[in-house]
This record gives C-alpha cells, sequence and structure tokens, in this order.
C-alpha cells in the first residue's frame, strides 16, 4: 500500500510541474496566475510533509501538519478553474 501511495504521489507532483510550465504558456489573469501558484505550492508542501512525516518516524506534529496541508490542498484544488470561469 504505501509503494502504491508514494507512486501516485510521484505522478501528482509530475503532473502538477507540467502543468504549472504548461500554464505559463497561456495569456492567464492575476487571479488565474496566483491559483495555479497556489496550488503548485500546496502540492509541494504536501509532498515534503509527507516525506518528513515517513523520515522522522512519524511524529504527532508532522502527521497533523500533513493532513491539515492535504485538507487546504483539497479546499483550495478548484480555485483556477473557478476562476477561469468568471
Amino acid at each position: 500500500m504505501q509503494f502504491i501511495h508514494r507512486t501516485l504521489t510521484y505522478v501528482i507532483v509530475a503532473i502538477m510541474l507540467f502543468l504549472y510550465f504548461k500554464s505559463k504558456k497561456f495569456n492567464l489573469n492575476h487571479n488565474q496566475r496566483t491559483g495555479i501558484q497556489a496550488l503548485v505550492f500546496l502540492v509541494f508542501v504536501q509532498f515534503a510533509l509527507g516525506v518528513f512525516t515517513l523520515l522522522y518516524g512519524v511524529p504527532l506534529w508532522l502527521g497533523e501538519g500533513n493532513h491539515f496541508s492535504e485538507h487546504d490542498l483539497i479546499l483550495n484544488n478548484n480555485k483556477p478553474i473557478h476562476q477561469s470561469q468568471s
């Protein structure tokens, strides 16, 4: 199960990098650009927290930080899409 989780993480990070560099080719307004940058930032925060949580043997504060950033990522993932429609 951990292999699947880790592989899925690498795939998501790769997709986010692809989308970030692909979005630079488009003429986006400030809100759309900020939304995409925030999404990429949150994915990398989630990735880093997940790595450090494993490296330090799952301490409570890192585990909670990992879950908090995951919730923040889930809540903010539609911001660039919503802003493109307005």
